[in-house]
């Protein structure tokens, strides 16, 4: 007979996550509630904003009036029509409000609390700072307000009692224990599924538990087709592989394996745009898929990425830069080698990799997702950014993090939440416990590697719908498999219990991407289909809504919600709404 666990822990608000989203809730939460913190990784140390360049964006105005090199011409109205245009109209317009009404007040707080930022590297609408600074930072306020924390500690499941949330199962990565937390209220603060694709810039604990676990409770999932790929990514040589430090610093030359330099845009003012903002995401990433493609591209599945146009002469100023005094070092890392290989010349191999998700858990402005006790922050959740990201996902995490404190807050002194039924705890723990000890030929890493093998080459930047359908039918078998994954009986320091979890979440997330790429027949921002070339303002200025009903994926869609900015009913071929939005950008 399995041994029940009868390990439970109490709170009033558990918060799963617990990078800059995860840590501004927590911050703005305990100073009226209990707050426990549960940390996949090292708490305030994992996630995607330590990977963060990072850029904190407000308005310009806002900026200058806090002394800054803002531009003072600038005016939140302009920001919020920037944002809603960069995104092709598809954003939650209320949301964006909320984002640009709140940016000054997290970037003056992060100020108060210590934050250093980079004076020389500050523009029109935004602070430089980094990630790791930011979650010192936040960290640091955690600590001062006794917030309580679980460190290497995987969430699984969500309790839910009478179709509300009331707590949630992790379980320690390391020991192994399975740990029951009662709450009053849950907020999702889990970031991204980065580790659905083979190759992107996240960290390796970016599997999407917090959506998965939701979409599991009944949550909708919107416009999970949206993805964010980063250009320029290193994927040969393998040492330097997925570093964006080339997509940081340097504006490099793209060619093909036939030697061609290849643009998706002859416009030069596009192109100019393209190489100094944001742009360049969508712009360049899709220019370098239609090379990979098409068979131009280069041996390890990218193109090649040279610097051999920049002069000797700036060569020399570029190390004599203060930021370069000890070599070409970025995010703890010496890459004085490739460096040294671009300055000769040579070219090296790149790619667009998965970056950021716009879609994720459906929200409304206020952090609730629909499910009685539940909240999400960040890039979990979606509709924010629309089809397309190009202001700071830095400052969503903080101004969403904050509200979600706020509305949970709010939730725990209004409403009585139920005790989690003893029957509900022995199922998840023996769901959880089911591979430990099982005699099986399939391990989940094999199944992990094929999904995000698959996820990168059917769910990059460009789709097509006869490539989505042999996915979805792929999943099925897929599922089959992860029903007899087994793992080593031992509880501790087991890898493969523990990716087996990560496997079932992918499964379902990827299940919820394909749904929504393969419902929405048009292409707009980061969402292409090749057989679906032109944006469909007439038909498609809609959510796509995927739910969990048993082992389906039940689709829906809904109309945007707008406030002051009414989109045209237009209809476009995919180039020419690009360069409608980027000219129409700063037009208010």
């Amino acid at each position: 007979m399995m041994h029940y666990s009868s390990e439970t822990y109490s709170t009033d608000i558990l918060i799963i996550g617990s990078a800059g989203a995860g840590l501004r809730a927590a911050i703005g939460a305990v100073w009226s509630a209990r707050v426990t913190i549960l940390s996949k990784g090292p708490f305030g140390r994992g996630g995607a904003t330590v990977m963060a360049g990072a850029d904190i964006m407000l308005d310009g105005k806002s900026l200058s009036e806090m002394g800054f090199a803002g531009n003072p011409s600038d005016s939140r109205e302009r920001f919020f029509h920037d944002i809603v245009v960069e995104g092709f109209e598809l954003n939650n317009q209320k949301m964006v409000q909320i984002y640009v009404d709140e940016a000054p007040n997290r970037v003056r707080e992060l100020l108060e609390w210590g934050m250093k930022i980079d004076p020389e590297r500050a523009f029109s609408r935004g602070v430089i700072t980094s990630g790791a600074e930011i979650l010192r930072v936040l960290r640091k306020r955690a600590v001062k307000g006794k917030v309580e924390f679980f460190e290497f500690t995987m969430a699984t499941d969500l309790l839910i009692e009478d179709g509300r949330v009331c707590g949630a199962v992790g379980v320690n990565v390391r020991d192994g224990r399975i740990i029951f937390f009662k709450a009053r209220a849950v907020i999702l603060a889990t970031g991204g599924w980065h580790e659905l694709f083979a190759f992107n810039t996240g960290s390796d604990d970016l599997t999407g538990d917090g959506a998965a676990m939701a979409y599991r409770a009944g949550a909708r999932l919107t416009n999970m087709e949206m993805v964010t790929f980063c250009p320029n990514i290193i994927i040969h040589p393998p040492a330097y592989r997925a570093t964006v430090l080339l997509y940081n610093f340097f504006t490099g030359k793209l060619y093909n394996a036939q030697g061609n330099e290849f643009l998706l845009w002859q416009d030069p003012e596009i192109l100019h745009i393209a190489q100094t903002s944001e742009w360049n995401k969508l712009i360049f990433s899709r220019a370098s898929w239609m090379e990979i493609k098409a068979g131009r591209g280069s041996p390890h599945g990218g193109v090649y990425y040279s610097l051999h146009h920049i002069p000797e002469v700036l060569w020399k100023r570029m190390e004599r830069m203060a930021r370069w005094k000890r070599g070409w070092k970025f995010q703890g890392k010496d890459f004085t080698p490739i460096i040294e290989t671009l300055r000769r010349g040579d070219a090296v191999e790149v790619a667009p990799a998965a970056h950021y998700f716009e879609g994720g858990l459906k929200v409304m402005p206020n952090a609730e997702t629909g499910v009685p006790g539940l909240f999400a922050a960040g890039e979990c959740s979606g509709e924010l950014f629309g089809a397309n990201r190009v202001a700071a996902a830095t400052t969503e995490m903080l101004v969403q993090g904050a509200l979600a404190a706020r509305s949970a807050v709010d939730y725990i002194h209004r409403e009585q939440t139920p005790e989690p039924s003893i029957r509900q705890k022995r199922f998840l723990e023996k769901e959880l416990t089911a591979p430990l000890g099982r005699q099986s030929s399939i391990a989940s890493t094999e199944i992990k590697q094929e999904v995000q093998k698959v996820a990168y080459r059917t769910l990059g930047p460009i789709r097509h719908g006869m490539e989505l359908e042999t996915l979805k039918n792929r999943i099925k078998s897929w599922r089959e498999e992860l029903r007899r994954i087994g793992a080593p009986k031992r509880r501790m320091h087991n890898r493969a219990w523990i990716e087996a979890m990560e496997v079932r979440n992918l499964l379902d997330l990827i299940e919820a991407l394909c749904t929504s790429a393969l419902a929405r027949k048009e292409s707009r921002g980061v969402h292409s289909r090749s057989d679906f070339p032109e944006m469909d303002n007439r038909n498609w200025l809609r959510n796509v809504l995927v739910q969990k009903d048993g082992e389906t994926a039940v689709v829906s869609t809904e109309p945007i919600l707008t406030t002051s900015i009414t989109p045209e009913p237009v209809k476009l071929n995919f180039n020419d709404a690009l360069r409608r939005a980027i000219l129409m950008e700063g037009e208010s």
